[in-house]
């Protein structure tokens, strides 16, 4: 798919009927991009004021950890910036405090089973959200 949403220009009432098929790529795109503004909204990881770290897990997997100050919680955000396939190996003891049995997924809301080192995959251009309580 070409990316030339980014460079059109909108008839606004045209781009309202698009929004109300939920077929077209413009319903598509704007429920995502809701659900994610959603979702962020309910953790205060995400606040502007909290801490982040970028970490480095693989070369086409931008990762951040966002926590807050007093580190009850983590969210380890994974962003496959590729159009491939990618599995980003993570270490879980180095983020998860308390015993380990699971993580969620917050976007998605599944429990992940992985081990204590395991790989997370993710299709092109797929955004996790590891929400790991500590």
């Amino acid at each position: 798919m070409k990316r030339a949403i980014n460079r059109q220009k909108f008839d606004r009432c045209a781009l309202e009927q698009e929004l109300l098929d939920h077929h077209s790529i413009r319903w598509r795109t704007y429920s995502r991009l809701g659900l994610l503004f959603k979702t962020r909204h309910l953790y205060e990881e995400f606040s502007p004021y909290s801490e982040q770290k970028v970490l480095f897990l693989h070369p086409a997997v931008f990762s951040i950890i966002r926590f807050l100050e007093n580190g009850r919680r983590r969210i380890l955000c994974l962003h496959n910036v590729s159009n491939r396939y990618q599995e980003a190996v993570i270490d879980i003891p180095p983020y998860q405090k308390k015993p380990f049995s699971g993580i969620r997924e917050i976007i998605s809301r599944q429990l992940l089973v992985l081990n204590k080192r395991s790989a997370v995959s993710l299709k092109p251009y797929q955004t996790k959200w590891l929400l790991l309580d500590g």
